[in-house]
C-alpha cells in the first residue's frame, strides 16, 4: 500500500485485490503454519491501521516541514540584507 501511495502503477483494482487475496488464502490452506486466530486478527488490525494512518502521518510530517521552511524563508526576507553571520571572529570591514 505504501508503495502504491507514491507510485500509482502499483495501485490494485478491486478484482486484482480479490484475486491476490484468494491466491494467498489458497496458499495458506496448504501451509503447515498454524496461526492463532487472535494473533492473525491483531496482525490485520495493525496492517489496516498502518495503511489508513500511515499516509496521514506522512502528510502531517511533510506539512510541518513545509511550514518550517516557509517560516525560515519569511524570517530571512524580513531580515533583509542586514543579517550578519554569527561568528565572533568576523570583523566588519572598515572597523
Amino acid at each position: 500500500m505504501m508503495l502504491a501511495a507514491k507510485n500509482p502503477e502499483f495501485m490494485l483494482t478491486e478484482p486484482e485485490a480479490k484475486q491476490l487475496a484468494e491466491a494467498i488464502a489458497n496458499y495458506l490452506r496448504h501451509s503447515k503454519v498454524a496461526v492463532d486466530p487472535k494473533t492473525r486478527d491483531l496482525g490485520m488490525l495493525l496492517f489496516v491501521a498502518a495503511t489508513i494512518e500511515g499516509p496521514r502521518i506522512i502528510g502531517m510530517v511533510n506539512r510541518h516541514a513545509d511550514e518550517r521552511k516557509r517560516q525560515r524563508q519569511v524570517a530571512a526576507e524580513q531580515a533583509g540584507a542586514n543579517v550578519m553571520p554569527l561568528n565572533p571572529a568576523y570583523r566588519m570591514p572598515g572597523l
